[in-house]
């Protein structure tokens, strides 16, 4: 934990890295991945909430990694970066950058998040996934059982309103 962590987490009662509030009966899960990854705790919390049962909607900020829609992001940024989480080396290591500076370094994924991101995939109870960070709406499949919902950025007066039925 840095300094930074902890001055803003003292002004919270809950957890910043990883929370989870059950609201009607629906999960709901925010974990922190604003470096591009997750740690190996984050994802043991996340099996814990998984095992419990209820649908789960995941609050995060950077969006995670979807095969069939990553061309899309990359078209976005002229091929340069997604700004996803959790690309397979084999994407991230065409970003812009050197191996420790830039896109390339900064988007790498490791093992760990890597992972998750496929255990997540493959998990019928999650349903959707909120975050933001591209500063685009876009709404996309991540699993037969979750959509991921991107939202714009709202110091440019965007906002979304989304009902859980």
């Amino acid at each position: 934990r840095t300094l930074l962590h902890d001055t803003v987490q003292s002004a919270y009662y809950n957890d910043i890295v990883f929370d989870s509030r059950l609201i009607n009966g629906v999960n709901f899960v925010s974990f922190d991945n604003v470096n591009y990854n997750v740690s190996q705790e984050i994802f043991d919390k996340m099996m814990l909430e998984v095992e419990k049962g209820y649908p789960i909607v995941i609050i995060c900020h950077v969006p995670l990694y979807i095969p069939e829609t990553i061309q899309k992001r990359l078209d976005q940024r002229d091929g340069t970066y997604a700004s996803v989480m959790g690309a397979p080396a084999y994407i991230t290591d065409t970003y812009t950058g050197t191996a420790t500076s830039g896109a390339r370094f900064e988007q790498k994924a490791t093992s760990v998040t890597l992972q998750f991101t496929e255990y997540l995939r493959a998990q019928s109870c999650i349903k959707a996934i909120l975050c933001g960070h591209n500063h685009k709406e876009h709404t996309e499949q991540f699993s037969p059982s979750c959509k991921q919902y991107t939202m714009p950025a709202s110091y440019d007066a965007n906002m979304n309103v989304i009902t859980f039925k």
